[in-house]
């Protein structure tokens, strides 16, 4: 084998070593992400790869670097899907806990018109921080419940106008603004896809839709990661 072919075929190599350690570390953040739905501590699992990334060219890594790369990513991957395995059984037996985590969108007609973070504010032009999503449609289109819960708050609240609150417990709080109907009281018990409003455009508004934020800790968290979830 040529110099050039040697080259080229390191070069192939260190490429698939690069896609494979992304992939691993989408397995890891997956995991991480069952982890907390069933209620464990992150920091307490294995997830293997605790392995720092390539600091240089990968097409400049020796032979017996990529070797040693592919070993150790086996060892990552062979960690994760056991405990992958573990934590999906644990959520079968435990529906319960699925059913109590922000999961899909939280309408059933509708589109985004507005993305969690940075935007400019449709009121003064300034630029500012979009803690949740719009999700925008008909006037009088049913409001549905991300997940199991308790309502917290269901009322009139400054600039979110007509908002249901939902506690759904292990950290996690949904809030539903704008809406022109509420159909439920603080204190009622829903379920996954119950109709809690009816969308509208009261408060801070432009027009019809919801203002969809996930709580987690007393923290929002962007609702796409979960509303893209089911």
């Amino acid at each position: 084998m040529n110099t050039t072919q040697s080259e080229s075929f390191q070069g192939f190599y260190a490429q698939q070593l690069g896609g494979l350690q992304a992939e691993a570390i989408r397995l890891k953040m997956l995991n991480q992400r069952l982890a907390e739905i069933a209620g464990f501590d992150v920091s307490e699992l294995d997830l293997g790869l605790g392995m720092g990334g390539i600091e240089r060219d990968a097409r400049l890594l020796t032979s017996e670097e990529l070797d040693k790369g592919i070993a150790s990513l086996s060892e990552a991957f062979a960690i994760q899907q056991e405990t992958m395995a573990a934590l999906q059984d644990y959520l079968l037996t435990n529906d319960s806990i699925v059913t109590a985590i922000p999961t899909g969108r939280p309408v059933k007609e509708g589109w985004i018109s507005s993305f969690y973070g940075t935007r400019v504010d449709p009121f003064n032009g300034k630029r500012v921080f979009h803690d949740g999503l719009d999700f925008a449609g008909k006037e009088g289109s049913e409001v549905l419940s991300a997940a199991d819960g308790i309502v917290a708050w269901a009322g009139m609240r400054g600039g979110y106008g007509g908002m249901v609150e939902i506690d759904h417990g292990n950290g996690y709080v949904t809030r539903y603004a704008h809406n022109k109907t509420l159909k439920v009281k603080a204190g009622n018990r829903v379920k996954k896809g119950e109709v809690i409003a009816l969308m509208g455009s009261t408060g801070r508004s432009t027009g019809p839709h919801v203002h969809y934020e996930i709580l987690k800790d007393g923290k929002p968290v962007n609702p796409y990661n979960y509303a893209d979830a089911e």
